[in-house]
């Protein structure tokens, strides 16, 4: 399989993935406490971040430079959601 095909399959998985976990949240009730409704999010996480590692091999992009460079923005994403929205809280 070429360079090409790979992506465009990790990106159909991040969809489906991401769809599962919008899914679930649709799904469970809004005050849960529940372990299972936890455990199923964290097992599409956890494939979600595979496919973050995957991608990066694909495309011979270092991971952990990917996390760093993914923390840095959102910090800059939270500085600037601050200085538009004054007193609100960031997530």
């Amino acid at each position: 399989m070429n360079k090409y095909n790979k992506l465009v399959l990790l990106f159909f998985l991040f969809v489906r993935q991401t769809g599962s976990i919008a899914d679930c949240l649709r799904k469970m009730p809004e005050d849960t406490t529940e372990k299972g409704w936890i455990a199923y999010i964290m097992t599409e996480l956890a494939d979600i971040a595979i496919l973050v590692k995957r991608t990066c091999e694909v495309l011979d992009i270092d991971y952990d430079e990917i996390v760093k460079l993914g923390f840095e923005r959102d910090a800059e994403k939270k500085e600037e959601y601050i200085k538009r929205h004054p007193g609100a809280v960031w997530i």
